[in-house]
Protein backbone atom coordinates (compact mmCIF):
# COMPACT_ATOMS: atom_id res chain seq x y z
CA UNK A 1 0.00 0.00 0.00
CA UNK A 2 0.32 3.84 -0.10
CA UNK A 3 2.84 5.56 2.69
CA UNK A 4 1.02 6.96 5.60
CA UNK A 5 1.08 9.75 5.53
CA UNK A 6 1.36 10.49 1.86
CA UNK A 7 3.65 13.73 2.09
CA UNK A 8 7.10 13.38 3.01
CA UNK A 9 7.32 16.20 5.05
CA UNK A 10 4.52 15.14 7.35
CA UNK A 11 6.57 11.76 7.04
CA UNK A 12 9.16 13.44 8.58
CA UNK A 13 7.61 15.99 11.43
CA UNK A 14 5.39 13.06 12.69
CA UNK A 15 6.78 10.68 15.38
CA UNK A 16 7.08 7.62 13.53
CA UNK A 17 5.83 5.77 16.93
CA UNK A 18 2.29 7.66 16.94
CA UNK A 19 0.99 9.55 14.22
CA UNK A 20 3.74 8.66 11.77
CA UNK A 21 2.65 4.85 11.99
CA UNK A 22 0.65 3.69 9.19
CA UNK A 23 -1.71 2.44 11.85
CA UNK A 24 -2.50 5.02 13.75
CA UNK A 25 -2.52 7.46 10.83
CA UNK A 26 -4.95 5.36 9.26
CA UNK A 27 -7.17 5.59 12.76
CA UNK A 28 -6.59 9.69 12.10
CA UNK A 29 -8.47 9.20 8.90
CA UNK A 30 -10.93 7.38 9.84
CA UNK A 31 -12.13 9.75 12.75
CA UNK A 32 -11.55 12.95 10.21
CA UNK A 33 -14.25 11.15 8.14
CA UNK A 34 -16.91 11.13 10.72
CA UNK A 35 -19.81 12.97 10.53
CA UNK A 36 -19.91 15.86 12.81
CA UNK A 37 -22.98 16.10 14.80
CA UNK A 38 -24.54 19.43 14.86
CA UNK A 39 -27.78 18.16 17.36
CA UNK A 40 -28.80 20.31 20.43
CA UNK A 41 -28.64 18.24 23.74
CA UNK A 42 -28.15 18.80 27.25
CA UNK A 43 -25.22 20.91 28.44
CA UNK A 44 -23.31 17.58 29.21
CA UNK A 45 -23.90 16.04 25.94
CA UNK A 46 -23.17 19.33 24.42
CA UNK A 47 -20.07 19.70 25.80
CA UNK A 48 -18.24 16.15 25.09
CA UNK A 49 -20.05 16.42 21.61
CA UNK A 50 -18.42 19.88 20.85
CA UNK A 51 -15.08 18.64 22.31
CA UNK A 52 -15.82 14.91 19.60
CA UNK A 53 -16.48 17.37 17.60
CA UNK A 54 -13.30 19.90 17.76
CA UNK A 55 -10.98 16.57 17.80
CA UNK A 56 -12.31 15.24 14.61
CA UNK A 57 -11.99 18.37 13.00
CA UNK A 58 -9.09 18.66 13.88
CA UNK A 59 -8.04 15.27 12.66
CA UNK A 60 -9.49 16.40 9.23
CA UNK A 61 -7.46 19.37 8.95
CA UNK A 62 -4.21 17.10 9.40
CA UNK A 63 -5.38 14.62 6.77
CA UNK A 64 -6.56 17.69 4.68
CA UNK A 65 -2.65 19.36 4.77
CA UNK A 66 -1.10 15.92 4.53
CA UNK A 67 -3.20 15.86 1.17
CA UNK A 68 -2.11 19.58 0.00
CA UNK A 69 1.93 18.87 0.83
CA UNK A 70 1.35 15.84 -1.09
CA UNK A 71 -0.09 17.53 -4.51
CA UNK A 72 2.08 20.75 -4.20
CA UNK A 73 5.02 18.15 -4.18
CA UNK A 74 3.71 16.64 -7.00
CA UNK A 75 3.88 19.70 -9.11
CA UNK A 76 -0.05 21.39 -8.15
CA UNK A 77 -0.93 24.56 -6.79
CA UNK A 78 -2.99 23.95 -3.99
CA UNK A 79 -5.78 25.99 -1.65
CA UNK A 80 -8.25 25.50 0.85
CA UNK A 81 -11.67 26.69 1.29
CA UNK A 82 -14.16 26.68 4.00
CA UNK A 83 -17.82 26.99 2.60
CA UNK A 84 -20.16 29.42 4.46
CA UNK A 85 -22.09 29.28 6.46
CA UNK A 86 -20.48 26.81 8.50
CA UNK A 87 -23.69 25.09 8.97
CA UNK A 88 -24.06 24.35 4.85
CA UNK A 89 -22.24 20.54 5.14
CA UNK A 90 -20.89 18.76 7.81
CA UNK A 91 -17.87 18.58 5.58
CA UNK A 92 -17.60 22.44 4.68
CA UNK A 93 -13.38 22.31 3.43
CA UNK A 94 -12.70 22.29 0.09
CA UNK A 95 -9.13 21.69 -1.57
Amino acid sequence: GRPRPRSQILREILDPHFLGSARNFSALAKASDANWSHDQHEDEVVETTNMISKARKDAKRTIDYDRLLYAQAHGYVTNSFTMTPSSCTPKNEVL
